[in-house]
C-alpha cells in the first residue's frame, strides 16, 4: 500500500516565541507479506518543533497478526524502529548528539461484530 499526508501540531498557550507548533509532510510504502505486513517511508519537516529546524525519520514497521481462532477478535504485534535526523548543527536531545534511533512496540485487540 501507499500512504502519503500531512499534519500540523499546533500548541495553544505555548510560550511567545517558543516556535512549538510545526508540520510534518510523510510518503510510506507498505506490503503484506501475508504473515506479516512490512514498511517503510520518509517524515520531513521543515521547521521542527521549537524551532529546531529540518527533521527526517525514516521508520521500519512491522505487525504480525496472532491467530486467536475467533471471528470476532484480532491480536496484532506492531512494533517500529526509526531514525531521526535533524540538519541544523547543535541540535540536541541527549546533550550529546543531533540524530538518534526510536522504536515502538504495540499490541493492538481488534473486536468485530
Amino acid at each position: 500500500g501507499y500512504n502519503i499526508g500531512a499534519i500540523y501540531y499546533l500548541y495553544p498557550g505555548d510560550p511567545a516565541g517558543s516556535d512549538y507548533a510545526y508540520w510534518e509532510f510523510w510518503g510510506k510504502v507498505s506490503a503484506d507479506m501475508g504473515f506479516a505486513k512490512v514498511g517503510t517511508g520518509l517524515v520531513y519537516s521543515p521547521d521542527f518543533f521549537g524551532g529546531t529546524g529540518d527533521m527526517i525519520h525514516i521508520p521500519l514497521d512491522v505487525s504480525v497478526p496472532i491467530p486467536l481462532g475467533s471471528d470476532s477478535f484480532g491480536l496484532t504485534f506492531s512494533g517500529q524502529l526509526g531514525y531521526n535526523e535533524y540538519t541544523n548543527a547543535g541540535v540536541t536531545w541527549d546533550g550529546f548528539t543531533d540524530n538518534y534511533l526510536n522504536w515502538n512496540l504495540g499490541l493492538t485487540l481488534t473486536i468485530t461484530d
